[in-house]
């Protein structure tokens, strides 16, 4: 049996339902999984392109979810496309932060989205017009970024050291 539907399919499922992989989010230079294997310092700075880059694609996300926030309230669209272009912006509002308010909102505003995706996913099982599995991924994203929020705060919470810095 041929493999490459389901991989198609399972991967088409991840990116609809915006539960991509920890590697596919955007993140912040700081949060790198890259930065902190590398031994980077947390005090390491972005490039002026990559912060230009990242404002400009927060930007180009504000503009997706307007648009779409007016084709969902005219009826031409469901909620989901809105719904996962607001987790697309709140992670690159992540990304685009310059300062831990700016991260901290996005944050809260990620696991704000991720938490009412969960409710609509469990509203439409619970009605017959959902899959477990949906709701399981819903479950899944928000569970991630709370784990990001926790990570977040043990981050802030733990002091650098000067073996951290060298």
């Amino acid at each position: 049996m041929n493999q490459f539907p389901v991989l198609v399919t399972v991967t088409l499922v991840s990116c609809l339902l915006g539960c991509a992989t920890e590697s596919d989010i955007t993140e912040s230079l700081t949060d790198s999984s890259v930065a902190k294997s590398s031994g980077q310092s947390r005090d390491l700075e972005p490039s002026p392109e990559i912060i230009q880059k990242r404002i400009e694609y927060r930007d180009a996300m504000r503009r997706v979810v307007s648009i779409l926030e007016g084709r969902y309230l005219q009826g031409i669209d469901s909620i989901t496309p809105l719904a996962e272009a607001n987790v697309e912006l709140a992670e690159a509002e992540l990304a685009a932060a310059v300062s831990q308010e700016e991260r901290d909102a996005a944050l809260e505003k990620m696991l704000g989205h991720a938490i009412k995706r969960e409710d609509y996913a469990r509203i439409t099982m619970e009605t017959g017009a959902g899959r477990t599995d949906n709701l399981a991924m819903a479950t899944a994203g928000r569970l991630k970024v709370e784990l990001m929020l926790l990570e977040e705060k043990q981050r802030l919470a733990t002091p650098v050291s000067p073996e951290d810095t060298d």
